[in-house]
């Protein structure tokens, strides 16, 4: 039996070896690890996050996923930072592996500024002697990136980004919504430099593209009115950058692009190896990637080669297909709606699959609104989703609108919600719905809701309370952010800053709600938001949305009343609506 060597000792739910606590595997990381091997495999990099200075939240356990529950709850806990409070201090280490006898980790030595109150957002081992790490301070107004010697713990600084008072610092992508870092990075490199992205100025915007970052230059790779969403992989042999961006004026879209760097002068557009699909995920080593189209069609996965050639089919997707192909599904249509003046926000409607535009029936309306700013609602993806189903199967109108803080389109856009949160987003769906019930005769004005999830229930109630219009007649509330300063401390403190939050709670606002029908439900192990109603049931429902959605269902029935249709003619196509 071979001979296990524990390097650090931990502390379970308190020091964390290698794994991420709650904060990073859930805003940061992504990720169920914080550990990696050089590439030679001699040096082993972790991380260590120790949560004793973060206070505890503590709910009820009613054991339900037990055969007998107990007559009584446990009382769980998890360390779990807010706004203003303790922050997990966090410790890179780094441990030669050669001989596994004598196991001895030293920390890296990151320079001032660093200190135990910053985040460690991102490190990757560049060389098979350094690493680079992407650090954060805890304003988030300040990130830098920095590489260290795995050999003398030393680090060097080799790029600076601060933030002024209107966003805060956007060194690095984020993590998507839908799939973490759909198998990319923050930051990728090796001993040529370091690759990542940030907030560029290009063609009238502000624009995320890609930078390539040595101790003595910075060079920007990309360009144009388009984002760099994730990056893949650095090619050194061939001095090849594989990224995930969005297209020209087609922010609903995601490709797989590769950049060649040359060693001196700009290098020439980047080339799209996905397209004409619409959305993709990839990852895979530089010479072989594994696309994943995501949409508009069900999902399919390939092999290519990293000039774009398909090697092979690993999924075609043929049995999604055809579970799909029996059932109705809605059309979509896409345009832009005027919300303010020279903008204009994107906006899908999802019908129901026979329904004409010289149809003269008015339908329910439910709008969709979406779960973090940040992400987007209107892409390309194929997503049969709750929405589908009401359009499809109940015969609603179901509206999704890429409003203010959404991401894809551009920093202005993404950071115009800086500090004003549950404002400016909100503002943009009521311009939008009130467009919708003004000016489309198939919307029935006096048969409208809305539904959102998280903080995207908060907004509903928002938008509730800022509907002086009279918009909306009731609103699903699935595990609402009531008070977005008892949301974790990364994310409320990225949209407020540190001290703020004064005004985020949005249980204020609800003596100015008109009279609604309103339906909330919450979950008893929800450690994201804090009224509870489902016992030991998680954020996202796992074990009873069957449940949540058909109540959901039922309570805008009652809400709406009965749908009285003649039978269409089926249109043909999912999509048949385009800008």
């Amino acid at each position: 039996m071979k001979r296990c060597n524990r390097i650090f000792p931990g502390v379970p739910g308190v020091i964390f070896n290698g794994v991420p606590d709650f904060l990073y595997e859930t805003e940061m990381l992504q990720l169920d690890r914080a550990l990696w091997f050089s590439p030679d495999g001699q040096t082993l990099m972790y991380v260590i996050y120790n949560d004793t200075l973060v206070q505890q939240h503590k709910y009820s356990w009613y054991g339900l996923d037990q055969q007998e529950p107990p007559a009584y709850p446990a009382i769980r806990t998890l360390r779990y930072p807010k706004m203003n409070t303790n922050n997990p201090a966090v410790t890179v280490y780094v441990v030669s592996l050669k001989t596994p006898k004598f196991l001895f980790p030293h920390a890296i030595q990151f320079n001032s500024p660093f200190d135990s109150g910053w985040y460690i957002r991102w490190t990757s081992w560049v060389s098979e002697r350094q690493v680079a790490a992407l650090l954060l301070n805890r304003p988030q107004n300040l990130s830098i990136i920095t590489t260290c010697n795995a050999v003398t713990y030393n680090c060097q600084d080799i790029y600076r980004d601060e933030s002024d008072a209107s966003r805060w610092s956007g060194l690095g992508s984020d993590p998507e919504e839908e799939c973490g870092w759909c198998g990319g990075a923050a930051l990728v490199g090796g001993r040529s430099g370091i690759f990542t992205s940030i907030p560029v100025t290009d063609q009238g915007g502000v624009w995320r593209h890609a930078i390539h970052l040595t101790p003595e230059t910075r060079t920007t790779i990309t360009q144009g009115n388009f984002e760099i969403t994730q990056l893949i992989g650095w090619d050194e042999k061939r001095r090849l950058l594989y990224v995930i961006g969005t297209a020209p004026d087609k922010a609903g879209e995601r490709h797989l692009y590769r950049v060649s760097v040359p060693v001196d002068g700009w290098p020439p557009p980047p080339v799209c190896l996905t397209c004409p699909g619409r959305m993709i995920e990839a990852t895979g080593e530089p010479s072989t990637e594994e696309p994943e189209c995501l949409g508009p069609e069900p999902p399919a996965i390939f092999l290519c080669t990293s000039a774009g050639s398909r090697r092979a089919v690993l999924w075609d997707g043929a049995p999604l297909r055809q579970k799909f192909a029996a059932l109705a599904s809605p059309q979509a249509k896409v345009f832009r709606v005027e919300v303010q003046a020279q903008r204009s926000a994107r906006v899908r409607l999802l019908l129901p699959p026979g329904l004409r535009d010289t149809d003269d029936l008015p339908l329910p309306l439910v709008l969709h609104l979406s779960s973090a700013p940040g992400s987007q609602l209107v892409t390309e993806q194929w997503a049969p989703r709750w929405g589908w189903y009401l359009a499809a199967a109940r015969n609603f109108i179901v509206a999704e609108i890429n409003a203010r803080g959404s991401g894809g389109q551009g920093g202005e856009l993404r950071t115009e919600i800086y500090q004003k949160l549950l404002s400016v987003d909100v503002e943009d769906q009521i311009a939008v719905l009130s467009y919708l019930r003004d000016n489309l005769k198939m919307v029935d004005g006096s048969r409208t809701g809305a539904w959102g999830s998280g903080y995207g229930a908060a907004a509903a109630l928002a938008l509730a309370a800022g509907d002086a219009a009279n918009l909306t007649r009731c609103l699903a509330l699935l595990a609402p952010l009531a008070d977005l300063r008892h949301h974790n401390s990364f994310w409320s403190e990225s949209y407020e800053g540190v001290g703020g939050g004064a005004s985020l709670g949005v249980w204020r606002r609800v003596s100015s709600v008109p009279p609604r029908r309103v339906l909330l439900a919450h979950a008893t192990a929800d450690v994201r938001a804090k009224t509870r109603v489902y016992p030991d049931e998680g954020h996202s429902f796992e074990r009873s949305f069957l449940h949540v959605y058909s109540s959901m269902e039922q309570f805008f029935d009652e809400c709406f009343g009965p749908v009285e249709l003649a039978d269409w003619d089926n249109p043909g196509g999912l999509f048949p609506f385009r800008d």
